[in-house]
This record gives C-alpha cells, structure tokens and sequence, in this order.
C-alpha cells in the first residue's frame, strides 16, 4: 500500500552551499544534505571539535530530533534559529521552527507547539505566500485542539504486559494476496477491526468508519499524501481498546479511503481504520510477535550492550527507519507493515542501475490504496542479503524500482510483510530508537 502521510510541501531540510573549513565540514555538510543520519552521527562524533559553529549547532539539531532527543532538539534549533540564521536563510529557519514545534508535540506540549506555529506565520507572512505557511496553520489548530485533552494518546495496560492480539488477513486478488496485520479493537464501545500499518505516518479512519464510531470530527483540515494527495480533516477518537491495552484521546486524519477503482476497492475494506506511528510514538518499546500472534508492550524494555549505537531514526515526514547493510553497504532503509512485499527504491537503482540493467529481468510492480494505483518500472533483482543488527536475510529476488521519486522518503530500500514474516519478533524501542529482529527458533532477546 502506498504510504499515508502528512504532506509538508514547505520543509525541505537542506542546506546551502557551503564554503568548508574542514574535513569534518565537509563529511556533516554531504549528510545533513543527503538526510543520512547515520553519517551526520558518525562525522559528528569524529570530529564535533572541528566543526564550525554554525555546522556543529546545525548537527546537533537534527540528531536530536530524529533520534528523539526532543528536549535536546529544542535548545540546539534555539540556539541555531538564534545565532545562525543568516547563514542557514529564512526557508531553513522556517523548516527548523516546524521542527521545534514536532518536538515539543512528541513531548504532548501542545501549547507551546501552537503558540510557536503562530508565531512563526505571523513573523513570516510579509515575506512568504500563503501556501507555504497553510500547513503551519493547519497544525496549529490541530494542537490548540489537542490541548483540551488531558490524556492524548495515554497507554493504560491492565496486567503485567500489554497484549494486542492480532490475525494476518489475506488481501488482494487471488494468486497475488498479501497480508496484513489486523486488531480486533473497541473504539468508543464499538467492535472494529484495525489495520497496524508502521507504513503509515498518522492514523487513518475513514469518513463513515468516523461517524460511525463517534469520533469528534474537527473542521481542521490537512493535505494527505497517498496517491497524490487529498484534503482530510482532524478527529480524536476518546477510547481505543487492543486486547488489555487502552489508549486515550487517540487522534486521526478523517480521509476517503479509495482508489477510484472498483476491482480494488471491493479488496479495501480493511482499510477503514489505520493505526500508525502515533501507536509508536506512544510506547517506550513494543514487539511485533508472529510466535503469540500479538503485539506485545512488555513489563521490561529491552536493553542494547555497551558496543551497541540506536540503529533506528526518524525520517522524513516522521516516519522510522533503520540502518542496514544492503550487500556490505550501510544504507537507511525502512520497514513497512503495511506493504504485502517490499523493494529497494529508486535511490538504490540510481548508484547501482547500469549493473543492475545489465544483469536482471525487466518488471513492474502494481501498487494500490488510498486515491488511486500505481504502476512502477523496475527489475527483478536475485539473492540479495540484507541485515539489521547483524541478523541476515537472503531474499531469493526482490523488486528494484527504476523510479527516481520512489519512496525517497524512505531511503534505499522499504521492506513489507515479505520480510517481517521471516522472524519470530520484531522489536521497536521509541526510548533508545533501536530495533531488533528476532530471528525463529529463538524465543528470547537479551
């Protein structure tokens, strides 16, 4: 399924051109621009002595905040908004400032999120058209709505651990099904089933599923990215029950969930509710256990050894990605529980696509959801190893998309059900941003 997201037509978190004053610049300056923050880590570790203060600040910013370090990230864009922006110019201080203000929403400070969106449209309008500063607007509302709610998102468990059961339905036509992991779940008292998509960067409910479960509906609207993008509005659903997990005030885009064709719509059905990464946001660690059919929050997080660094990051549009070896090669990609089958992207066929041409069959990959289909040129390419923390995986042939605007969102490779169903458990730590596979045949992870 193609990704939802929010669409943020104004943030592009790139820098200028930069006259570089040492190695060290050199090596932040390439990933602050590539959005390889992995890279920007490790150069930064190596060598924040020699960084220039602007560069250093710049850094420090970004890795807090896509590493959730949401107090951090708010005094370093602070003192980069404060002591830089001349240099950084006025569309990154704006991107900077939204954010600031998605740090200060992680830490449920929506206030303060609301007041800083204000502002900067008020700063910015004589100098910037409307468009560019609609979104500012549509997410100030949203969080002066959340602000009335005492509990958003609030996770109670009734037990030791948190268990949300889960089944894998089957979707799509036949002799082309994928799955999908579906919760049985009470929203607001009502039966519903609900589809946990780590694909998706906000919940999703559908315009009549909305009404039907009693959701306050708010005359907020958002631009949503599917395929193209449409203009949904902003709901809270009050209770939302997984098995002995309750959530709180949980909030939800309100969108037509459609394709426009009736041959896939009749397989769409169960799309009508959509958990994202709102429900990761939410939890400190959670696993994704094929062993227990169930989504466990556990009574005790999982911890990393001492040689061990947070292999898991935000990427664009908030969505998590992981760092992975791709044939011997670090890349950043992500994975996606929404999707039946995963690729690599056209990043990927971009650096490696003469030899792969050369070498692989030609094909293409039919996609569907939300606003319509789509179909992608690529290649067949055969046993191709990836690993995530030093658990391997050989897929006897994956798709490579010869797409350059494929999925750049999720860097060099997005990884679907295919893949997930080759592991006991999939672990999510939101506190120390790492993730873990846990491969069959193994019951525990230290």
């Amino acid at each position: 399924m193609k990704k939802i997201l929010v669409y943020l037509s104004f943030f592009v978190a790139t820098i200028c051109s930069l006259r570089a004053q040492s190695t060290y610049d050199v090596k932040v300056g390439e990933a602050l621009n590539n959005s390889e923050w992995f890279e920007l880590r490790d150069a930064y570790i190596e060598g924040k002595d020699s960084l220039s203060p602007m560069l250093k600040t710049f850094a420090e910013s970004m890795l807090a905040h896509n590493f959730n370090s949401n107090d951090a990230a708010c005094r370093a864009i602070d003192r980069l908004v404060n002591e830089h922006q001349d240099e950084i110019g006025a569309g990154n201080v704006m991107s900077m400032l939204y954010m600031k203000a998605t740090a200060l929403k992680r830490m449920k400070k929506y206030t303060e999120a609301a007041s800083l969106l204000d502002g900067v449209c008020k700063a910015f309008e004589p100098y910037t058209d409307s468009t560019s500063l609609s979104a500012f607007r549509e997410f100030g509302k949203q969080y002066e709505i959340l602000a009335k709610y005492k509990e958003v998102n609030e996770v109670t468990i009734s037990g030791d651990e948190g268990v949300a059961p889960f089944r894998l339905d089957s979707i799509g036509h036949v002799g082309k099904r994928g799955v999908s992991i579906m919760l049985p779940a009470q929203v607001n008292g009502v039966a519903q089933d609900i589809v946990f998509d780590s694909g998706a960067g906000v919940n999703v409910v559908s315009v009549g599923a909305a009404q039907r479960l009693g959701l306050n509906v708010y005359n907020v609207g958002t631009q949503m990215a599917g395929f193209g993008t449409q203009q949904g509005s902003f709901a809270v659903a009050k209770e939302l029950i997984l098995g002995n997990i309750t959530m709180k005030n949980v909030p939800f885009y309100v969108m037509d969930i459609s394709s426009g064709v009736d041959s896939i719509d009749v397989h769409m059905k169960h799309l009508q509710m959509i958990l994202g990464v709102e429900f990761i946001n939410a939890v400190k660690e959670f696993h994704i256990d094929f062993s227990r059919s169930a989504i466990v929050i556990p009574n005790e997080t999982t911890s990393l050894a001492a040689d061990e660094l947070p292999n898991m990051c935000y990427g664009a549009n908030g969505l998590f990605c992981t760092e992975a070896d791709i044939e011997g090669v670090t890349r950043l990609i992500h994975l996606d529980t929404g999707a039946s089958c995963g690729g690599l992207t056209g990043l990927y066929y971009a650096q490696y696509g003469d030899s792969i041409a050369s070498i692989c069959v030609s094909a293409t990959a039919r996609m569907a959801g939300a606003g319509g289909i789509s179909v992608e040129k690529g290649y067949i390419l055969r046993d191709v190893t990836l690993s995530i923390g030093g658990v391997p995986y050989t897929f006897p042939s994956i798709f490579v998309s010869t797409d350059s605007n494929s999925n750049i969102e999720l860097g060099y490779a997005n990884l679907g059900m295919d893949y997930f169903l080759q592991f006991s458990k999939v672990i999510y730590n939101t506190e120390k941003m790492f993730l873990k596979l846990v491969p069959k045949g193994i019951s525990k992870t230290k």
